[in-house]
């Protein structure tokens, strides 16, 4: 940088794209790789100091960095650096969200020890006076100097406190003199129970100006002090380790570029070893804290609080400090400001993000999945005839759909020689009525696929050589397809009659409704789920993954109930396994039905309540918020659903409303199709914007539940004095944890 600036680079436009591999490991199983973090704390500053720089930041799977090197040319320059992440072809932004943290108490120990790195410092300071009024703690405190007048004054205070204080001056950055540290708290107190990093030089100098030395000394402040700590205490039995960071690892400020990139490598390094390290890792980031008697930072704090910034006092931060350790997140930015400085950092005031009580993660442990892949499905000689039957019956579909559409007077709109005709323009010829274009679109879409249909580049269609066949010829053809196959009959029989209806239906002389559910009986629908080998083996998987649910959380909690709650259960036949599964418990379970329609609900109360009474109904919508609909968020140990998030307007907040139904720890468990089929899209109503197809058997494309289903992992955060940030949310689905 500085020699670009000296030969006069910068003062013209110039860009800067900074891309990292493994910095930022989105799943479990990811790579981990946090050696290239500080680079985006350096270019950050950089980009504050130099106006006429542009940076981009962005950090991509290692395994995946050939496949994603277009993605990674095209990222484009924003005005102020973000971090990036490409994963999975999926881009996502890393944003601050406001996160109200609970009122829990933190993991510590009356009398308990704890070593206190960069102890005499201000925050440190602040840290070991806390520990010594409300705990009595015995602290082993690290510092770089040997005591002097002011420093003994401050250890004589914290003994008068209530604190036992041994004092080591010795460089924290070395994993050799901090592990006797750890030997001797253990020697004079007999354990070690956590640890505070508050190491930190500040260097105020910017780029052009600041020497390599200098820039050293405030990178490895953070850096070899954040190795230095978690090696020496990697075999420990700690309750916890807290590292104190900055907000300047979210928002570079002029003349920090060394400390800016040295945090941000801390705070990467943090996240990867605990993924590993038997105990919790966590990073407070900090705004700013008071000036703790030092008459020039009070100078510079006036400042801040000038323009909408205000320090933390040693009261609120360590309340802070408490309400972080108990929340279990990962990372939390700390920051007390006004409005404008939140909107400038990007944060929602109208959204705040709420950590639920109890242990991160839950006490249960995570659900023991077990995988169908294609070749279970071959060897099982059940489901492979059935598969077969199924493909056969497909392909029915798509010809008798051509048979309905040509009923209809679809091939009898096109004009021969003219120019290809739009789907808006066929639904208008048709007379489709507006609720079910969508419908109508998607069908036109099939006949494409099928060869009925030709698509122009500019999305016309026109008519292929090809003819729609005889429909009762294939009508015969579906009836000889379900005699051989039984558990075929029901959709065969609902396809049937839907296609038959299809030319009513779509024009609006007829409701769907009336022909899914004749006389507003659920029987054919139900139908469909009764005696098919691949539902029937889903609803098993699902009541085995809820009673294992129900006996880790009862041997882990004994005595509570144990809440489930199924999300538009509709004519009960997943609801009906897994009932039937739970009765061994039902002392020690609650599980609520539930279903958009009331009429659903009446039907399943007077199918199952009285043989199931720890069973209840209510009538749900999981596309409004739960309050009020007979539901209580945050409750629930397992919320479950089967073919019905799919068919929902948005799929993302769908699952979001989801799992807010859960409490701490809870799981959300789908079962969804993930490949797209037509026996019975047909006679679906139309598939709503922004979600999948909503037909029991069209399927929403696995892609699609990977862009959706998760709950992203959880980054830092800020916006009020306990907050949490993370990357946009993607993950694959089946189970997931709140």
């Amino acid at each position: 940088m500085r020699a670009l600036d000296r030969h006069g680079v910068l003062d013209r436009a110039l860009r800067l794209k900074v891309v990292t591999t493994d910095v930022h490991p989105l799943e479990a199983g990811d790579a981990s790789a946090p050696w290239a973090a500080g680079l985006a704390g350096l270019a950050s500053v950089a980009a504050k100091e130099y106006p006429n720089l542009r940076v981009a930041l962005v950090d991509v799977r290692s395994a995946e960095a050939a496949q994603t090197a277009r993605a990674i040319a095209a990222e484009p320059f924003p005005a102020r650096p973000a971090p990036v992440s490409i994963r999975g072809g999926v881009r996502r932004v890393r944003t601050l969200e406001r996160v109200e943290l609970p009122a829990a108490a933190a993991p510590f120990r009356q009398g308990g020890v704890y070593l206190v790195v960069g102890g005499l410092g201000a925050v440190g300071r602040d840290t070991c006076r806390h520990l010594a009024r409300a705990y009595g703690a015995k602290l082993v405190v690290v510092g770089r100097s040997p005591l002097d007048e002011t420093s003994r004054r401050t250890i004589a205070g914290l003994e008068k406190d209530g604190a036992e204080v041994r004092h080591l001056a010795l460089d924290a950055g070395d994993p050799a003199a901090l592990a006797e540290a750890v030997r001797l708290a253990r020697q004079e107190f007999g354990a070690l129970h956590g640890v505070f990093n508050a190491a930190m030089v500040l260097v105020n100098r910017e780029l052009r100006e600041l020497s390599e030395p200098e820039l050293r000394r405030a990178v490895e402040s953070k850096t070899d002090t954040a190795f230095a700590v978690l090696d020496a205490v990697r075999e420990e039995p700690l309750d916890f380790v807290l590292f104190y960071s900055s907000g300047v690892a979210f928002e570079g400020n002029h003349g920090q570029a060394g400390y800016a990139a040295g945090c941000t490598f801390a705070d990467a390094y943090a996240a990867h070893a605990g993924r590993t390290l038997p105990f919790p890792v966590r990073v407070l980031n900090l705004g700013y804290w008071h000036a703790g008697g030092d008459p020039e930072r009070e100078r510079v704090l006036r400042r801040f609080e000038a323009a909408g910034i205000r320090p933390l006092t040693a009261e609120r931060g360590m309340a802070v400090v408490e309400r972080t350790l108990a929340a279990g997140l990962p990372q939390v930015f700390a920051l007390d400001a006004e409005r404008h400085i939140l909107d400038n950092l990007g944060i929602d005031p109208d959204r705040t993000l709420t950590v639920l009580p109890g242990a991160p993660g839950g006490t249960a442990g995570p659900l023991r999945g077990r995988g169908f892949s294609d070749r279970t499905v071959t060897e099982d000689g059940e489901l492979a005839g059935h598969q077969r039957a199924v493909d056969l019956l497909e392909d029915l579909a798509h010809r008798l759909l051509a048979g309905a559409l040509g009923r209809a007077g679809l091939f009898e709109r096109f004009t021969p020689g003219a120019r290809a005709t739009g789907p808006g323009e066929l639904a208008a010829r048709l007379g489709v009525v507006p609720e079910h274009r969508a419908l109508f679109e998607a069908q036109l879409a099939i006949l494409v696929t099928t060869g009925l249909l030709r698509a122009d580049d500019d999305g016309g269609l026109r008519p292929t050589d090809r003819a729609a066949e005889d429909e009762a010829a294939l009508v015969a053809a579906l009836g000889e397809l379900t005699d051989r196959h039984p558990a075929l009959a029901p959709i065969g029989t609902l396809l049937r009659d839907c296609l038959a209806a299809l030319p009513d239906v779509l024009t609006g002389r007829r409701s769907a409704m009336d022909v899914l559910f004749p006389d507003g009986s659920a029987e054919r629908v139900a139908a469909v789920y009764r005696g098919d080998p691949v539902t029937d083996r889903c609803n098993a998987e699902v009541a085995r993954l809820v009673t294992e649910r129900v006996r880790d959380r009862l041997a882990a909690e004994p005595g509570r109930t144990v809440r489930i709650l199924e999300v538009g259960a509709g004519t009960g036949g997943t609801t009906a396994t897994v009932l039937a599964a739970l009765a061994p418990y039902a002392g020690s379970v609650e599980y609520v039905f539930t279903d958009v329609s009331p009429a659903f609900v009446r039907k399943a109360r007077t199918r199952f309540a009285a043989g199931h009474p720890f069973a209840r109904f209510e009538v749900l919508d999981i596309e409004a918020a739960a309050e009020g609909q007979g539901v209580e968020p945050g409750a629930y140990d397992v919320v479950l659903g089967t073919n019905v998030f799919h068919a929902t307007q948005r799929l993302t907040g769908t699952l979001l409303r989801a799992k807010a139904l859960l409490r701490r720890g809870g799981v959300l468990l789908l079962v969804e199709g993930t490949r797209p089929g037509t026996s019975s899209r047909s006679s679906s109503d139309s598939p709503p914007a922004g979600g999948c197809s909503p037909t029991p058997s069209s399927g929403c494309p696995a892609r699609r539940w990977r862009a959706n289903a998760s709950g992203g992992t959880r980054w830092p955060s800020a916006g009020s004095p306990t907050s949490a940030r993370r990357h946009r949310p993607r993950r694959p689905v089946p189970p997931s944890r709140a």
